[in-house]
């Protein structure tokens, strides 16, 4: 079914979204931002989101209404979210979509999955896989609070995926993991990249790494700083700057304690949550973008680094080898080999031409599969479906 070309529909976005869109936070919310991006010339937009930092005020962007939330403190998982399940279903009512696009199998999910309106879940990572990991180094007690943490989004999850009937899943490797726990029909889309990545220029420093992402266990930094060191020993002035906000403050705290103890702290640098401008300039000028996770359903850094031309050396873990072909766009390497992945960088940082063969590799894949206009035409295709569906 076609929907008359006169009539815009009207979709809730449901999901985290950047209160400044100068300033994004985690790959949920890139995606989001850019499907927003090439959604608003056709649709009418509201975004429902939840204000977890309640550190900025918001920024009014043009064609799109914001309805957010503070997050609800104390203990607000053993209430399941209730003030803030509530608020999203108020706001639905008020809005009165026609089709609700959430994102993320948490507590958005969750609030949405029985609401009376169309639904089209995003599915970008697989929570109960991520609540089996565990950092041994941690204390026993920050260890026992975050399988508790997983414990609920596990249950979110599942309740998610039993009551949603239309999912996109934004990896082979997604649908692989939720098969078993949802009839729902399945829409392969990939994660869209802002065109900006495209457009980047080579101003490569030598012996520059970049990590971005959360700052939290999954990621596998600690991993990536025992390379580090041991790679200092040949290559002194390497340097690896880490972009992103702290999640997990005893792990972040973890990993300083190791810089200190290894004095590295002239070769890896914490940047912090920064602007969307500065963080363009750090895929300018790294000579490769790591990513050394325990788990990863679809990584955004990872097609922004395959966009701006970067090879990309992780961890063959999740979706990430549906993402990088290893030894054209990138390398991969076991998860815990920590000599394999220190020698793998230090060939990377040592044969720039090879470094620059490969992020061309990684850039022509981009082009044909996460360029946005394709990645939005796609989309109003699944909407048009879903709405069709829920009305026949």
């Amino acid at each position: 079914m076609i929907l008359a070309e006169e009539k815009r529909i009207r979709v809730a976005i449901v999901g985290p979204y950047p209160l400044d869109p100068s300033k994004t936070t985690g790959g949920i919310q890139a995606v989001i931002q850019n499907l927003v991006k090439g959604l608003k010339k056709f649709v009418d937009i509201h975004i429902i989101t939840i204000d977890y930092d309640r550190d900025m005020d918001p920024i009014i962007e043009p064609d799109i209404t914001l309805h957010y939330l503070p997050s609800s403190k104390g203990l607000n998982r053993l209430s399941l979210y209730y003030p803030e399940r509530k608020w999203i279903r108020n706001t639905l009512r008020q809005i009165n979509p026609d089709l609700v696009h959430v994102h993320g199998t948490d507590v958005y999910g969750y609030a949405v999955r029985n609401v009376r309106y169309p639904v089209l879940l995003t599915v970008h990572g697989i929570l109960s896989q991520e609540g089996k990991i565990d950092e041994p180094s941690l204390g026993f007690w920050v260890r026992q609070f975050n399988k508790v943490k997983y414990s609920f989004n596990t249950f979110f999850e599942r309740n998610t995926l039993k009551a949603v009937k239309h999912i996109v899943v934004i990896s082979p490797y997604v649908e692989e993991m939720i098969r078993s726990y949802t009839s729902a029909r399945m829409y392969h889309i990939d994660n869209p990249v802002d065109e900006v990545f495209f457009q980047l220029k080579d101003k490569t420093v030598p012996n520059r790494l970049l990590f971005v992402g959360m700052i939290r266990t999954r990621k596998g930094i600690l991993n990536l700083l025992k390379a580090v060191h041991l790679i200092q020993k040949n290559i002194p002035d390497i340097q690896l700057n880490i972009v992103g906000k702290v999640f997990e403050p005893e792990y972040y705290k973890l990993l300083q304690d190791y810089i200190e103890d290894n004095n590295l702290g002239a070769n890896v640098i914490f940047k912090g949550r920064i602007s969307d401008k500065e963080l363009y300039r750090e895929f300018e000028e790294c000579v490769a973008v790591i990513l050394p996770s325990i788990e990863e359903s679809s990584p955004m850094v990872v097609e922004q680094a395959m966009a701006a031309g970067k090879p990309v050396v992780a961890t063959r873990v999740g979706g990430i080898p549906f993402l990088v072909e290893d030894r054209k766009s990138g390398i991969l390497v076991e998860y815990g080999d920590i000599s394999g992945l220190a020698e793998v960088i230090a060939s990377v940082l040592r044969n720039p031409e090879v470094a620059r063969e490969m992020g061309r590799r990684g850039q022509e894949i981009a082009t044909t599969r996460f360029e946005l206009s394709a990645i939005v035409d796609k989309t109003k295709k699944v909407y048009q479906e879903v709405i069709f569906n829920s009305n026949a």
